[in-house]
């Protein structure tokens, strides 16, 4: 699963944000690299710390990756473009009343 997201979240980063693949990479690298470090340190922990045996730990990495899975589909969340007047909508409505949109 990781990689997975280490390989297309700079593209998604990139088409998102406006960077450069470059930038993108860069950023992505910044965050999941102390980010699997903190989580191999902190499940080497737990696991002695709770004394887990095979079963245990086979049980612990399902609940984790299955709140992991969960998360990540928050990317799925998106919101509908905002309307400007001469880009994407003519200038004609222009003393229409304000619509308030929400983004769910």
């Amino acid at each position: 699963m990781v990689a997975g997201v280490v390989t297309f979240t700079p593209k998604y980063v990139s088409s998102q944000f406006r960077t450069t693949a470059s930038e993108a990479s860069f950023l992505v690298g910044l965050v999941t690299v102390p980010a699997a470090t903190v989580g191999t340190l902190l499940g080497g922990f737990l696991v002695k710390r709770l004394q887990l045996d095979i079963r245990g730990i086979a049980k612990f990495c399902f609940v984790v990756t299955s709140l992991t899975v969960m998360a990540s589909l928050t990317f799925l969340i998106t919101c509908g473009d905002v309307t400007f007047a001469g880009v994407n909508t003519d200038y004609s409505n222009r003393y229409a009343r304000k619509q308030t949109r929400f983004c769910f």
